[in-house]
């Protein structure tokens, strides 16, 4: 047999296969092609072939391990795809010097994304010495000199040390995050230092640490490193700036010991932003001193979900704080308490004078008692007249049984005494009988719950919810008493119909063996399902049984069966596909074949193409019949899928291109879907393209733009020519964009020599096409630049041209051309400059842009003006020798709003650290203008705050309430501005210092400050009252009346009013001043209740064993949904 027969029989054959079937024969033949020449010749002229026979061969180099193929394809095929394929074949097998002259001919985003894979690999994979070799030679060549800066991370720690020196000023965001992810030890080092030198609360450090520290928390192999510059920052930075919260779910004990240790205080939004689930795994060593510190970490709504030894901790701070106005405390959180405790607060509650109106609402309580205590309770309500107070009294007492174990037995006799109840009173009862844990069921109750389920079961109104309570008790008894229980289920599913449950298992007995008892008791029951073709109860199993289902190999056969049988519903096969998949996966391939020709409509369910697309390529026929009718379903099921379509044979691809053109011309098919088949034309890469170059002049404009956009997307350049046509014509502004992805396959000189042969004519094209060439980084690239911006250009090539000129900011000329441009009297050019990013800029290329920006600042153009002004706001910079601040200060008495607000903000971002003076003097000319103090002053209020990450402005507040205080007609500004940018502690003196300026309006929006804290300025360890006390006394009203608001706003919220408090507001209620008394009258506390000692408070919280068990109080019942 010649070597072209036997290759057409053996496409032939692959014909028949399946993806992994084929790469499975091929490598055969790669390692059988060493010692057969035969194989060898087959093998070299299949490589001469098309895409597909190539990819064919690359897959036998698995076997032969011969990578003169791969490297044929990586330097000269124009496929994507398979130079992908080929270098990752020379990844594995290659030798060093290999791999290196294969990073050379790949395209430059190969390049980078290759020795990215070898910097992450692991082992001898890492291959460090090519990464090295590579860099070198990047290093020694001027045109890759950025390149070499942004790889040069990848190196080894010497190659680092050596240029890291000399690009650090320079460093973006990006170079730091390698940095620190490939050479963790040197970031840390250099960012310890880098913090050191830094001015307290620097912003670009406090941006650049976080970005650090979020990376290595994300790996298990930098927390420590973390944990350490986490440390150290907190000495230039405010602790609720860095990422506590990600640090709290990595390492909790260490952040924990962080905060205790730092002296520092947490503010309210960080406290609130700590996870309950990180809080709830810490130890009582370390969660005691922190709920000690900052309480607010536990929110009332969170209780339940501490541990019980943190709830009692919690509890002890906050009983009184939580009561309600009547004095009482949610039986929701009194059910949570460990026993003594809920007893004692129990009785409390029971006892409280609010009930004596509605005794029934005490219930609640009565069942939190011992047992017989709330028996006795209860007991006129479980016999009163009022069925629902009846009822909820038998339910609330049963589930009193999950508190002690010892009555149990009670509960049980307690509910078979009530078998005559109403039918949803009995499921009531035996939903309650579920919220007593499953390891408490002892081998002595099962008799009482055996009569319980028969005298249920014996009632003729019996719902179907009282079979499913039933059914859910039987579940919990599962997991400790297996054998009884599986009887029991057993029987009631095969007398009863639609009985439903949601098996949850617990305890110590393993699952198989407990699945090994229902399948010896349903066994019968499915055979009987199978036999009556009752599919639906079939599948309804897997929903009782779910995850264990994989156990009960018999119930999975079954469902085999099932799936062969005639005239089931699409939608029950389609269930029973998923089940399969799930719990039997190997299965699929099994089976898959005869339900798809046996049921044309499961064929067509997403999953199922989804699989045939990926996994069995085989079966892709019964899809591609393009002369049946019937099918049409599958068909379309296909036109979802994307990419993988190289997992598909020449055949199969063409097949599909001829239905989705049919329907491409066909009128009955919307656009949109026309849109996506033309998508999915352009990845059949073993079919000609030559259809979708003529849907790229279709008339109809969306088909002729999907067409374009889709060409950029081919796997080779073979839509390049197109493209380049459509640059002439009105096709231009979308061929344009879809030119980036084709270029991404050649190399820099080819796509400067392409770029710049295009025609500039058209705006659109101009303006890509510059942006391109910008992006090369060539010295021949920037000369067409420079050439570019002499000539006389459209105002959005212009543009776009200074947006190519940031990849050249490190050349001098390049400045050159920028200050030209801000001096530019066309707004739209000069705007063009204010966005240079400062990110990777040396201290030279800095000053720099600080000169282009002061051009800007002097532009005739307001609007130009507000523009760099917004830019110097949202992105300060780095201004240390002042060199913009003269200029900027002149705005602020711009005669445009806009301008004045603009400028008031970018100086307070910029220049609040380093020109405080300067704004104090602005602020004194700006008393006699009432109009522009306060546009500027309102710029400051939107940024000031008491919070830490605002500390830097705290002295220009300063300076600015001192030089209120000599105004008037600032005496509000005074209250606003203290209550809105400083802490307690620097706020006080001026409380006093401002009560005899106070007027009405400045007084009452005083007492709103004080009183509802808004701004945040009060932190729960700040103590308001001993200023209270300060003032009460004074013969001014206006301090008594703030003192009053001290007395409100300082109360502590866990702890609530204590009796020497109540008895100062029963003072100010008598306060001989109307001012005083009414608004005291007007306040409401919670009554105030006496309550029963429950013994010693100081618990001994010292870990012990039991730690972290909640004795089943925090057991979460499993139902049906």
């Amino acid at each position: 047999m010649d070597v072209q027969t036997e290759a057409r029989s053996l496409l032939e054959e692959f014909d028949q296969l399946t993806n992994s079937q084929r790469v499975a024969r091929m490598v055969k033949l790669g390692a059988k092609s060493i010692q057969d020449e035969n194989t060898e010749a087959l093998l070299g002229h299949l490589a001469s072939k098309t895409p597909y026979e190539q990819l064919l061969c690359l897959e036998a180099c698995h076997g032969s391990r011969d990578l003169n193929f791969a490297k044929q394809v990586a330097s000269s095929s124009p496929s994507k795809h398979l130079k992908k394929r080929a270098i990752n074949l020379i990844v594995l097998y290659g030798s060093d010097e290999d791999l290196l002259w294969a990073l050379e001919v790949v395209p430059p985003y190969l390049q980078v994304a290759t020795l990215h894979r070898l910097r992450d690999a692991r082992g001898s994979r890492k291959r460090l010495a090519v990464i090295e070799k590579y860099l070198e030679r990047l290093e020694d060549e001027e045109e890759n000199l950025k390149q070499f800066q942004n790889l040069f991370s990848l190196g080894s720690v010497e190659l680092v040390e050596r240029v890291l020196p000399k690009i650090l000023d320079q460093f973006s965001n990006q170079q730091w995050l390698d940095l620190a992810k490939y050479h963790p030890g040197i970031a840390h080092r250099v960012l310890n230092e880098m913090i050191e030198r830094s001015e307290e609360a620097d912003n670009r450090v406090i941006n650049r640490v976080n970005s650090i520290l979020n990376q290595w928390l994300s790996h298990d192999y930098t927390v420590n490193n973390a944990v350490e510059v986490f440390r150290l920052a907190l000495s230039k930075i405010n602790i609720g700036q860095l990422p506590i919260t990600a640090l709290m779910e990595k390492c909790p004990i260490k952040a924990v010991n962080i905060i205790l240790g730092s002296d520092q205080t947490l503010i309210k939004d960080t406290i609130e932003e700590l996870h309950w689930r990180s809080l709830r795994n810490l130890p009582m060593s370390s969660f005691k001193p922190l709920f000690e510190r900052y309480p607010g970490i536990v929110e009332k709504y969170e209780f339940r979900l501490f541990r019980p030894k943190q709830r009692l901790l919690v509890y002890q701070k906050y009983r009184e704080g939580w009561r309600n106005t009547d004095g009482t405390l949610d039986d929701d959180i009194v059910e949570r308490l460990p026993t003594q405790e809920r007893i004692a607060e129990a009785r409390r509650n029971v006892k409280l004078r609010t009930f004596e109106t509605k005794p029934a609402e005490k219930i609640g309580y009565i069942a939190l008692l011992p047992w017989d205590e709330a028996i006795e309770l209860q007991t006129p309500f479980i016999g009163s007249g009022d069925a629902q107070i009846r009822s909820s009294a038998i339910m609330i007492q049963i589930q009193a049984a999950k508190y002690d174990e010892s009555h149990i037995e009670d509960a049980l006799k307690f509910v078979l005494a009530r078998k005559n109840e109403q039918d949803p009173v009995k499921t009531r009862m035996l939903e309650d009988l579920c919220e007593i844990p499953p390891g408490r069921w002892k081998e002595r109750h099962l008799k009482i719950i055996d009569e319980i389920i028969s005298s249920f079961l014996m009632s003729t109104d019996i719902s179907i919810e009282t079979l499913h309570g039933i059914m859910i008790i039987l579940a919990r008894i599962l997991s400790v008493h297996p054998q009884w229980a599986a009887t029991h289920m057993g029987k009631l599913m095969r007398e009863r119909d639609h009985v439903t449950f949601r098996l949850k298992l617990f305890g110590p007995c393993p699952t198989k063996e407990i699945m090994g008892h229902i399948q010896k008791e349903l066994s019968p029951f499915l055979a009987q399902l199978l036999r009556k073709k009752d599919v639906p109860w079939i599948v309804n199993l897997e929903y009782l049984f779910h995850q264990y289902v994989i156990h009960w190999p018999e119930y999975l056969d079954t469902c085999e069966q099932t799936l062969l049988l005639p005239e089931v519903d699409a939608y029950i096969l389609t269930r029973l596909l998923d089940i399969l998949r799930k719990y039997r996966p190997g299965s699929w391939s099994r089976i898959l074949p005869s339900v798809i020709y046996n049921n044309s409509s499961i064929a067509s369910e997403s999953n199922v193409a989804l699989h045939v697309h990926r996994r069995q390529q085989s079966l892709l026929d019964a899809y591609l019949k393009a002369d049946e009718e019937e099918p049409r379903e599958r068909r379309n099921a296909l036109k979802d899928l994307r990419g993988g379509f190289w997992w598909w044979t020449p055949s199969r691809q063409a097949a599909f291109a001829q239905i989705l053109l049919k329907d491409i011309d066909s009128a009955d098919v919307s656009v949109g879907d026309k849109v996506k088949y033309v998508q999915q034309l352009s990845q059949l890469t073993f079919v000609d393209p030559q259809p979708l170059f003529e849907l790229a002049n279709s008339e109809e404009s969306a088909i002729q733009e999907a067409a374009l956009r889709s060409l950029g997307h081919l796997d080779g350049t073979q839509g390049l020519p197109v493209l380049i046509e459509a640059l002439s014509d009105e096709r231009a502004r979308i061929a344009i964009y879809s030119l980036r992805n084709q270029l991404r396959m050649m190399s820099r000189p080819k796509i400067f020599a392409l770029l710049s042969s295009i025609p500039q004519a058209k705006v659109t094209v101009s303006k890509e096409t510059t942006r391109l060439i910008g992006e090369l980084g060539t010295d021949q690239a920037y000369q067409y630049l420079l050439e570019k911006e002499r000539a006389d250009l459209h105002a959005d090539v212009r543009v776009a041209l200074y947006r190519a000129l940031w990849t050249h900011l490190h050349r001098d000329e390049t400045w050159k051309i920028f200050n030209r441009a801000a001096e530019n009297l066309d707004s739209k050019i000069a705007k063009a400059v204010c966005s240079i990013p400062e990110d990777g800029l040396n201290p030279q290329q800095k000053q720099q842009l600080l000169q282009v920006l002061l051009r800007l600042l002097s532009h005739e153009s307001p609007e130009v003006r507000i523009a760099v002004l917004e830019r110097c706001d949202a992105k300060p910079v780095e201004d240390r020798e002042n060199f913009l601040a003269p200029r900027l200060f002149e705005f602020v008495f711009s005669e445009f709003d806009d301008e004045c607000q603009s400028a008031a903000k970018a100086i307070f971002e910029t220049y609040a650290k380093t020109n405080v003076e300067q704004i104090g003097e602005v602020y004194r000319k700006l008393l006699s203008d009432r109009k522009t103090l306060k546009r500027v002053h309102n710029a400051y209020m939107d940024i000031v705050s008491p919070f830490p990450g605002r500390k830097y402005l705290r002295p220009v507040t300063h300076l600015l309430l001192s030089i209120f205080k000599t105004d008037r007609l600032s005496v509000s500004r005074r209250v606003n501005l203290m209550f809105t940018g400083l802490p307690w502690e620097e706020l006080r003196p001026y409380i006093f210092e401002i009560v005899p300026d106070l007027h009405a309006d400045a007084l009452y929006a005083a007492e709103i400050f004080i009183e509802k804290n808004g701004t945040g300025w009060k932190e729960p360890h700040d103590d308001l009252l001993k200023v209270e006390l300060s003032m009460a006394g004074s013969k001014d009203e206006r301090a008594r009346r703030l003192a009053l608001s001290f007395l409100i706003g300082g109360v502590d919220e866990s702890s609530g009013w204590t009796d020497e408090e109540r008895y100062r507001l029963d003072g100010y209620r008598n306060d001989t001043s109307i001012l005083i008394a009414e608004a005291a009258w007007e306040f409401t506390i919670p009554e105030n209740v006496g309550e029963e000692s429950n013994g010693d408070e100081d618990v001994d919280f010292e870990e012990s064993d039991e730690e972290g068990e909640d004795e089943g109080e925090d057991t979460v019942m499993e139902g049906a949904d």
